[in-house]
């Protein structure tokens, strides 16, 4: 004949008691006080539930986002040094309350540190709650524009679109003259790849471009920070991009061009091509200011009157070799 036979409670001490999940992480002496210690002050429902609702709960507590995103992982926290404890009990090494909630407290500070790095919160529970409560952070500003390139300069900006990253993808240049005005532009689909690939696609297009007409003094400007330190070799290239980067890496060391990072509030012109260019199955090839796009033509114009944009960051904004600004909080 089979029996099914529950194992006693090794999680208090009480030897009568049968361990099942319910006792071991929600209703034991010890469960109970770990609960309620981290409970209270997050305004978390307790009592009369099941632990499946009790975790629900945590899940769904209402608050600012980031407080709230601390309060999921608090129940994988608590059951975790649960029966951590309770395996220390089955090899005669009891934790403490006391212990025990300086284990959840640590690997809550832990998270907070990897997800929160700029912030510093106090290490414990009632402190970080309510610091999070009342969390409100530094915003810091720069005014960044598009910059016109030196007398006898051209100024290439580049970008990639990924509609899924992967997905369907595009790609786009655009050249300027030191008067800000256009000297060519080209954006075409690319089909299904990664919005990195697309942003090296664009890149080594407008290169070929440049050589193929004969720009020598090119200044290219790419949003992608990723794509700037490959082409500088500061950082390692993918196998997967280094066809194409090494490519483009010998025609800039050959020609002498320069290769710089824009933000992306300085690169709206070559962004918007290549988005546009997903409403097109034909390459889009813009050989004068008129045939732009709408949308391209102000965005143009506005780069001519040096117009800012204000990009806003919770954390501090590195600034870049070509563009001027500054922050506040």
């Amino acid at each position: 004949m089979r029996m099914d036979i529950v194992s006693r409670c090794h999680c208090c001490d009480d030897e009568h008691k049968l361990e099942t999940i319910e006792h071991l992480f929600l209703t034991s002496p010890i469960a109970q006080k770990l609960w309620e210690k981290f409970a209270f002050c997050a305004g978390i429902k307790l009592h009369g539930i099941q632990l499946q609702r009790v975790i629900t709960n945590w899940w769904k507590a209402k608050g600012p986002i980031k407080i709230k995103r601390i309060f999921k992982i608090v129940p994988a926290i608590l059951l975790w040094e649960l029966w951590k404890r309770r395996n220390a009990r089955r090899h005669d090494k009891n934790v403490s309350l006391f212990k025990l909630v300086q284990q959840c407290q640590h690997t809550i500070n832990q998270f907070i540190r990897y997800t929160y790095p700029w912030i510093t919160s106090p290490t414990h529970w009632e402190g970080i709650v309510k610091y999070f409560y009342q969390y409100k952070p530094k915003l810091y500003y720069q005014a960044i524009s598009w910059q016109k390139p030196k007398e006898d300069w051209v100024k290439c900006n580049t970008d990639g679109s990924s509609k899924g990253n992967p997905g369907d993808s595009a790609y786009a240049f655009c050249i300027r003259d030191v008067r800000g005005d256009l000297i060519f532009a080209e954006a075409q689909q690319i089909g299904i790849t990664t919005n990195i690939m697309a942003e090296a696609v664009a890149v080594l297009k407008a290169l070929s471009y440049c050589r193929q007409s004969q720009h020598r003094k090119v200044i290219v400007e790419t949003d992608s920070l990723g794509i700037r330190n490959f082409l500088l070799r500061e950082w390692k290239i993918p196998w997967e991009l280094s066809e194409i980067l090494e490519d483009a890496i010998a025609m800039i060391e050959q020609e002498g061009i320069q290769v710089k990072h824009v933000f992306r509030e300085g690169n709206q012109l070559a962004d918007a091509l290549a988005n546009n260019a997903h409403n097109h199955t034909e390459k889009q090839v813009y050989n004068q200011f008129n045939q732009l796009p709408v949308i391209c033509r102000k965005i143009l114009n506005m780069d001519k009157r040096q117009v800012m944009s204000l990009r806003i960051k919770t954390r501090k904004i590195k600034t870049t070799t070509n563009q001027y600004g500054h922050h506040s909080h």
